[in-house]
């Protein structure tokens, strides 16, 4: 009976005992914080205005006529400007994706090109997980439909239509942030390219990017300063 008495009592000084107190959860020592969005998010409208300089050449868009040296046309690096408008979703704080429209003209006098394009965009920041205070460097690639003419001396002497791609690079500063959007902007660099069976044009481009996010994540993380 001694002994059963002892166990008991042993239980019940367990149960009763106070607990050991806790260390701070590691969420609240600002190591963990889940954030799926914690930068960006929403409707993206973007606009990039530049600078940059082009080349073109092929045959005119004419069946008969093309791989006929006879016909082809060609000018070296022309200089120009170029718009793209963007309408796009910040699907992650990571990823950005949707539609762009852009127009370029390039050359002058007797040398003219222009360019023209639309399809889709895809926008990534490589570095917004792991390192959040880089997370405004961006990186994209543009696919679609491109046409384009080259003319001289008041002729069209090559044209054609089919695909367009670009990639290039970017930096996103913010310049206003309110509770309904927020407004970034920064340089872009990119290198274009349109090919057809009649008509090529490359280019390099150096653009001024806006961007309006609809939708501002609130959340911020403790350690994003710190990375």
């Amino acid at each position: 009976m001694t002994a059963a008495t002892s166990v008991l009592s042993l239980l019940i000084v367990g149960s009763t005992a106070p607990a050991r107190a806790e260390g701070p959860r590691f969420e609240e020592q600002g190591l963990y914080a889940p954030a799926p969005q914690s930068h960006r998010s929403g409707p993206l409208l973007g606009l990039s205005l530049g600078t940059g300089a082009a080349r073109f050449g092929g045959y005119p868009n004419d069946a008969s006529k093309l791989d006929d040296a006879r016909y082809y046309s060609s000018v070296g690096l022309r200089p120009g400007v170029v718009a793209n408008v963007l309408l796009m979703a910040a699907l992650t704080d990571y990823l950005n994706v949707g539609l762009w429209v852009g127009f370029g003209g390039f050359g002058a006098g007797t040398d003219s090109g222009k360019t023209t394009g639309g399809g889709l965009r895809v926008e990534g920041y490589p570095l917004a997980a792991i390192r959040p205070r880089y997370r405004n460097w961006g990186v994209f690639g543009q696919f679609g439909v491109g046409s384009g003419s080259l003319t001289q001396n008041d002729v069209v002497t090559t044209e054609g239509t089919q695909s367009f791609f670009s990639i290039g690079t970017y930096y996103e500063f913010e310049a206003m942030r309110q509770p309904g959007g927020l407004v970034m902007l920064g340089p872009e660099l990119s290198t274009q390219l349109i090919d057809s069976a009649s008509f090529k044009s490359q280019a390099i481009l150096l653009s001024l990017r806006f961007a309006f996010y609809g939708h501002v994540a609130q959340h911020v993380t403790k350690h994003d300063d710190a990375l």
